[in-house]
């Protein structure tokens, strides 16, 4: 008799630690944003301010340089940009490339376990349940490695945090996921370095000439979002049939 209810309880408790987990985590997140809030909003919004920390860190830099991208990419209201300049100025082109890869990797895996774990209910609880489906019907596709990939590359797209929830709860594999995000990210990321990199080593034209041309991409994708959303869609159905 008790053997017959050890599925049930086994299967309501799962279902209570998953209905807590986000709760918990973001609780968890709130109370340590409180308590250091004004050294975490130096850290996200002033480049200045996180580079002073960084290199007060000695040794240490490059992990709690690593730590601040992880939560980046998991608290996805944060902006990238700053961290990632930061890393290219401090550690120069390859080495904060090769730092943030790293970073937004760990980041991006947790994000797609997560989303992994908790399901659906979860991932539409952060986000727009139709922008969901939007990407979800992409991701369904046969083709959705190309989908997923264009939809990561493109700048000025907005979603791409939504992205790795959403690659959680599909077919994708967690493998190919790390694989085509962070291909699909690198060109930004080394744009990023670059920038911070010329910066660093006074080369300011190589900087404005970056920055002039990530500003011309983002504008791009971001005033022809539709289209390029739509254009996927197409393609990926076109090939489905």
């Amino acid at each position: 008799m008790n053997d017959e209810k050890k599925p049930g309880v086994s299967h309501r408790g799962a279902r209570i630690v998953k209905g807590l987990a986000f709760p918990v985590i973001l609780l968890g997140i709130t109370v340590v944003g409180i308590v250091h809030r004004e050294t975490l909003f130096s850290v996200f919004t002033d480049q200045q301010a996180m580079e002073e920390i960084l290199v007060k860190a000695g040794w240490q830099a490059p992990f709690l340089y690593m730590a601040v991208q992880i939560i980046q990419v998991f608290v996805f209201i944060v902006p990238g940009d700053v961290v990632q300049f930061a890393g290219g100025y401090l550690f120069g082109v390859f080495g904060g490339m090769a730092y943030s890869l790293l970073g937004i990797l760990i980041g991006s895996g947790i994000n797609f376990l997560l989303a992994r774990w908790l399901g659906r209910a979860f991932v539409e609880s952060l986000f727009n349940p139709q922008a969901v489906q939007r990407f979800e019907t992409i991701l369904a596709s046969p083709r959705a490695q190309t989908g997923f990939f264009l939809l990561f590359l493109i700048p000025g797209l907005p979603g791409k945090d939504l992205l790795c929830y959403v690659a959680g709860i599909s077919k994708l594999r967690f493998g190919m996921f790390l694989l085509i995000s962070m291909a699909a990210r690198l060109p930004g990321i080394l744009g990023s370095s670059i920038m911070g990199g010329a910066v660093s080593g006074g080369q300011y034209g190589i900087a404005i000439a970056a920055l002039a041309l990530a500003v011309l991409l983002f504008g791009f994708g971001f005033i022809y979002r539709k289209k390029i959303h739509q254009w996927i869609e197409m393609r990926i159905h076109k090939s489905d049939q």
